[in-house]
């Protein structure tokens, strides 16, 4: 679940907060269909603040796995009055940034005044916003010094902070420099500091004998969060002497034997990830009798996944994917074997639709379960829905089609005229070129439904997730709400899902967090081909960690 919400939080993009309060003239006609962006930006004491940069910024449109960017920017500098102004801008959708030096925005609170929820903010045709306020707060730095078990400093180490209380995330980051210092720039408040200093030692240290690691740490040098003293950061203030030792864990290493390895020079890669670590090693090689040795780590006690490729020239070999349990030991004999990269002609069917369909190109794309940020190949398919994959690693996949049509969802998958067990084609038994038939139904489920809190949509998501299956960018749907409150998904494939509504603060890599806390008292839905399915919502908040009913 972490890497497919850490592919969301590319797709939705970061952005900061903001308290606002506005009032528009809709009388004073824009020209164009333009609009208009005007206020004041302030301190936590309602002072007005001088060369605060103001940018609101237009985003194309979202696709997944390939996130969003930036298509017109439009800004404004505060006077000494702490006015601004960004008149005479097309309506539509914005995101609201504030910039200046020793200061942060402040995070939103609900309100039904003004134009902008969170940090986003919606023009209408004719609208001329004159007196939006906009707050920011003195910046807040915590130092200290992250060392090791014997109180030695620990230099390339990422020590975070977390807001006191916070589900969602704000988590803010800092590297530890070579006397284990280091510095975190944050808004004022109360929050947890932790150190990941896993990776502050290199490899080459690690194998010549050395058999511990460092775990993630909370200060002051706990394990857990329920452990760990809350650090307070004062607006405008130091917070010094934040120094505390990482605690120290077993790893151990894995010795990989890759086997059809060609006679000949070439290079040797293993790519690996776990929850504890990811990465990959590599190293030129001139295998003697097709068999090649790699030692990896060493790891923490968990469970990893490793790929084996090669090149040389134009040959390009790779191995399936096989996982690694690391227990209390270091392990021997894992086997990985080289095969030729595959390629997959297919096609893309439109099931029982009433019409023709205009004809529409659509991106194919396979991708490896638990990882779904690994894409092992992608094509366009043609108007007529025909479509070639290359270079295709034998392993299963997860196969993904974007834009599907209304109301469509995958239906049947066949590979080589057999139907491929859970939608997921495995291509181990590929020689060479495999024919796929992607099945897409029009009859999909569409489930719409009305948040409570209709004043706090901003940056409110709903997602419906699989209830037993493992997420995956194929069966995780997420949208926001409309302007009423109500939200719809349509193309909804049959299965067991979870429903759950909540509001994201501007780092989105808490969401698996939240949606995991809140996954048994969230709304479970049996969803069948077809059916039509009314569900209003709670908003589940920080402050509401379990509303859902």
């Amino acid at each position: 679940m972490k890497l497919y919400f850490l592919l969301i939080a590319a797709v939705l993009g970061a952005a900061g907060q903001t308290t606002q309060t506005g009032t528009a003239n809709s009388n004073l006609s824009r020209p164009g269909g333009s609009a208009g962006f005007l206020g004041t930006v302030v301190d936590a004491a309602g002072k007005p603040l001088e060369s605060v940069h103001v940018t609101l910024t237009v985003f194309g449109e979202s696709r997944l796995l390939f996130g969003r960017e930036p298509v017109a920017i439009y800004g404004s500098l505060t006077n000494e009055k702490g006015r601004f102004s960004i008149p005479e801008i097309p309506a539509g959708s914005y995101e609201v940034a504030l910039e200046k030096r020793g200061y942060l925005m402040a995070p939103s609170e609900a309100s039904n005044r003004g134009p902008v929820s969170d940090s986003h903010v919606q023009l209408k045709v004719g609208e001329h916003f004159t007196d939006v306020v906009l707050h920011m707060v003195r910046r807040a730095i915590i130092t200290g010094r992250l060392l090791g078990e014997y109180g030695e400093p620990l230099a390339n180490a990422r020590v975070s902070a977390k807001p006191a209380g916070s589900i969602e995330g704000g988590w803010e980051y800092a590297m530890t420099d070579d006397r284990g210092e280091f510095r975190l720039s944050l808004r004022p408040g109360k929050y947890l500091v932790a150190a990941d200093a896993s990776s502050h030692m290199p490899a080459d240290e690690h194998l010549s004998g050395n058999k511990g690691n460092y775990q993630f740490t909370y200060f002051p040098g706990v394990a857990t969060d329920k452990e760990a003293s809350l650090v307070e950061a004062l607006p405008g203030g130091v917070t010094g002497d934040i120094d505390f030792k990482a605690i120290r864990v077993a790893t151990y290493t894995v010795k990989v034997e890759v086997t059809g390895v060609p006679e000949s020079s070439g290079r040797l890669s293993i790519r690996y990830n776990g929850k504890e670590s990811s990465g990959s090693q590599s190293r030129s090689i001139d295998a003697k009798g097709g068999t090649a040795s790699m030692l990896l780590g060493p790891w923490p006690a968990g469970t990893y996944r490793l790929t084996a490729s090669y090149s040389f020239g134009e040959t390009e070999l790779q191995s399936r994917p096989t996982d690694v349990t690391v227990a209390t030991s270091d392990v021997q004999g894992i086997l990985l074997s080289l095969a030729t990269l595959l390629e997959l002609d297919g096609t893309i069917e439109i099931k029982n639709s009433q019409a023709p369909l205009e004809p529409v190109k659509r991106t194919v794309a396979l991708l490896q379960p638990g990882e779904p940020f690994s894409m092992a190949g992608m094509a366009e398919s043609g108007a007529d829905g025909v479509f070639k994959i290359t270079s295709i690693p034998p392993g299963t996949y997860i196969v993904m089609v974007e834009p599907l049509p209304k109301n469509g969802f995958i239906q049947s998958i066949e590979l080589n005229e057999k139907p491929a067990k859970d939608l997921k084609p495995d291509l181990s038994g590929v020689s060479d070129v495999g024919r796929l038939k992607i099945g897409i139904s029009l009859n999909g489920a569409h489930i719409t439904g009305t948040l409570d809190q209709r004043g706090q949509i901003g940056q409110t998501k709903i997602v419906l997730v699989p209830r037993n299956d493992e997420p995956n960018p194929a069966n995780v749907h997420m949208t926001a709400p409309e302007e009423d409150g109500s939200y719809s998904f349509e193309g909804i494939a049959p299965g067991d899902y979870v429903l759950v509504a909540f509001r994201l603060s501007s780092d989105l890599r808490k969401m698996p967090e939240l949606i995991q806390r809140n996954k048994e008292s969230a709304v479970k839905l049996e969803v069948k081909e077809g059916d039509k399915i009314v569900k209003d919502l709670k908003v589940i908040s920080e402050g509401n960690n379990a509303s859902q009913k």
